[in-house]
């Protein structure tokens, strides 16, 4: 797969930045196209021919607590979970819809 065309901006090497710019500018396309590229980046590192550079690199960082990785997971489950909460109780047992408890409590 190759990686998404970039648009024009003065951040052109920071993903972030651009991002943030395409925000404050309300600038639809380029925050489309700068979020695009940041999650091309993360899927090239997540499915390396080598393993997942993504969590391998981040388990050596210093200074990353276990209560941070513990809040993002916790903030992550909300975020996708969360606002299908309803939905999510309706499903028919043992269905290709059934909804499988990961937070264990």
């Amino acid at each position: 797969m190759s990686p998404p065309a970039k648009p024009v901006s003065p951040y052109a090497d920071n993903l972030i930045r651009r991002m943030e710019d395409a925000y404050e500018k309300k600038d639809g396309i380029m925050f489309r196209c700068a979020i695009r590229e940041i999650n091309h980046k993360l899927r090239t590192l997540k499915n390396d021919e080598k393993g997942n550079l993504l969590l391998e690199k981040a388990a050596t960082w210093e200074g990353m607590r276990p209560e941070m990785v513990v809040h993002i997971y916790e903030e992550t489950y909300q975020r996708s979970a969360g606002p299908r909460v309803k939905e999510l109780l309706k499903y028919q047992a043992f269905s290709s819809n059934t909804y499988g408890e990961l937070n264990g409590g």
